[in-house]
């Protein structure tokens, strides 16, 4: 049993492979891919922890979640995903990542009201000590629309039967991140990537910022890019594909003439190539697929050097 004399063993979650494309299927049902942080809520006694899918802690980054869980019976454990709304009330997930990684308490208590969340709950693996992992997919979602209540910050997740392909294409035109395809009668299997499960991604398009470049053999490999933060630029990645040769010479010969200190908050790690720090001041559209469990940015491609024509 994973919830004991109130000492709580968190779990790594089952989790979708990545599928291509949306299809319609009688062995499945849809969900929406929430862009937020995967948390799993336990409920043991009196006391609530909430840790992410590699068993690291967020109790305290989400206080708000703590307090809407109080109600729900002590041996439960569900399995969701935190979010946070931007001002055109669509998930952000550099909003709901600055709730996850504050650590300061005021600070914390101060973001409850700027940054408020919601908890999108879309499984449960006990209820009242009871395990539900063995049963199938459609029994758990029944006992979790039955016994848990949702309220403004806790929210049970939607199923569509049968129809990926149309849940997708609103999915899609909301410029949302994509969705998951379950089988029905799936078990929960915790620790694994399983094919009973799959995510089907839509392409998204987000704004970077230059702070540096990768360079071998004298030429311009790939830019280093970020996202501005308030404690100052969040790197998120190296993308090359997508720049053309020109384009690629003429960054060059810029950036040789910008040369500055890293600017990253946390710049990337060693590599075989010469890492450059550059004044950021190039602005670059990415398109990209999803976001890397380090919060990198995963098959990013170039579409637009946003500010080129000041540099030609």
């Amino acid at each position: 049993m994973l919830l004991e004399n109130k000492h709580i063993m968190p779990i790594v979650p089952m989790e979708p492979v990545m599928h291509d494309a949306p299809f319609d299927s009688n062995d499945y049902l849809y969900q929406v891919k929430w862009d937020g942080v995967h948390v799993l809520a336990y409920i043991s006694d009196d006391n609530i922890q909430l840790f992410n899918r590699k068993k690291n802690e967020r109790t305290n980054q989400f206080p708000e979640i703590v307090y809407e869980l109080n109600d729900i019976p002590s041996g439960t454990i569900l399995d969701g995903e935190v979010i946070c709304l931007n001002d055109e009330g669509k998930p952000d997930f550099f909003r709901v990542l600055k709730r996850d990684q504050t650590r300061n308490d005021s600070k914390i208590n101060a973001l409850t009201m700027t940054h408020p969340v919601h908890y999108m709950i879309f499984d449960m693996l006990y209820y009242k000590g009871e395990s539900l992992i063995s049963q199938p997919l459609s029994q758990r979602l029944k006992l979790l629309q039955e016994n848990i209540q949702s309220s403004h910050t806790l929210q049970i997740v939607d199923s569509v039967m049968h129809n990926g392909i149309a849940l997708f294409d609103t999915v899609d035109k909301e410029d949302m991140e994509g969705i998951v395809a379950k089988k029905i009668d799936s078990p929960y299997i915790m620790g694994t990537k399983s094919p009973l499960w799959k995510k089907i991604k839509a392409w998204r398009e987000i704004d970077t910022i230059v702070g540096g470049w990768q360079e071998r053999d004298g030429e311009l490999r790939s830019l280093l890019v970020g996202i501005q933060q308030d404690e100052g630029l969040l790197y998120v990645g190296s993308v090359s594909s997508g720049l053309t040769f020109e384009q690629r010479k003429i960054l060059k010969d810029y950036f040789l003439s910008t040369q500055d200190n890293n600017t990253f908050i946390n710049p990337p790690s060693k590599s075989n190539y010469n890492y450059n720090w550059v004044e950021p001041t190039i602005g670059v559209k990415v398109r990209y697929l999803e976001w890397s469990n380090d919060n990198k940015l995963r098959s990013p491609s170039v579409i637009d050097l946003k500010e080129i024509k000041d540099i030609q």
